[in-house]
């Protein structure tokens, strides 16, 4: 299934895809499986394990997702379990970590390719998204605006194709070229490090402190208080506690296994009398 929302919204200018999945090092790839208890098993595995004279796995690994990064900490590849999908990246701008082009494709054999037309700084102009059959799905235009404070707003125009419907996006970007704004439906303020700080919508508001290794999210709607999440970070910036206060102060644990550069590889989540998720990484380094 293709979507057609703005492309740029979830891409950073300055942050690489390393930085923001958290990565320590000059990763080259992650592969992250779900481990879920093996249950079943059919004759013929029966069979070669008990000539091999080994015990049957208590575990069958499922590929989660997979991720390709180049020395820059830009994905070039990635796979998605949970939306069928991969995508391929390519840039044109060194030091951008905005692709020029996402070949995706999915599941059901559909694909999208969207190229994007940027100036010699990496900031985007125009941008194009076809189906497989060349078709148009969308384009998009980019415009810029000097604001009174320093910082740059960038207007995105995204038309669809099929409908004709337009809509705009604005993302107000810090002369280091970080997010300090997004209004995309939802209007999002970010700290220096992109991370939200609030989020409002017309019924709900959100505002997130960060507090160290502790971050505090108070969620009102329609003017009134909601609810209340803690969560906690470990030593390496890895949630390891989240306490919901609405529901009784009930909370989820993270345990986690790390290589020596300091990355999961990995994580048990608990949370109250279910049955523990567990996933591991294999990680490869330049």
């Amino acid at each position: 299934m293709m979507v057609t929302m703005p492309a740029i919204c979830a891409i950073s200018l300055v942050i690489s895809d390393r930085q923001k999945e958290n990565l320590k090092g000059p990763v080259k790839s992650v592969r992250e499986y779900l481990l879920s208890k093996q249950k079943y098993y059919d004759a013929d595995t029966v069979a070669l394990y008990k000539k091999l004279g080994k015990e049957l796995p208590k575990y069958q690994k499922e590929l989660f997702t997979d991720t390709r990064f180049d020395r820059q900490g830009r994905k070039t590849y990635e796979y998605d379990a949970v939306f069928e999908r991969t995508n391929k990246y390519v840039y044109g701008v060194d030091g951008s970590m905005l692709p020029t082009l996402q070949d995706t494709k999915y599941s059901d054999g559909s694909s999208r390719r969207y190229e994007i037309v940027q100036d010699s700084n990496g900031f985007p102009q125009t941008g194009k998204a076809v189906n497989g059959d060349n078709d148009v799905i969308f384009t998009e235009t980019y415009t810029y605006s000097k604001l009174a404070n320093g910082n740059l707003q960038m207007t995105v125009r995204h038309r669809d194709a099929a409908s004709g419907n337009e809509s705009v996006t604005m993302m107000v970007l810090r002369p280091d070229k970080t997010i300090a704004e997004l209004i995309m439906g939802r209007h999002i303020l970010m700290d220096e490090n992109e991370e939200p700080t609030e989020i409002k919508t017309n019924s709900e508001h959100i505002f997130i402190q960060h507090n160290g290794n502790t971050d505090i999210s108070g969620i009102y709607v329609n003017g009134q208080f909601k609810k209340q999440v803690e969560r906690v970070k470990d030593q390496y910036g890895n949630m390891v506690k989240e306490t919901n206060y609405k529901h009784d102060g009930e909370v989820t644990t993270y345990t986690y296994k790390y290589d020596s550069h300091g990355n999961w590889i990995s994580m048990t989540s608990s949370s109250g009398n279910g049955e523990p998720s567990v996933y591991i990484r294999e990680i490869t380094y330049y």
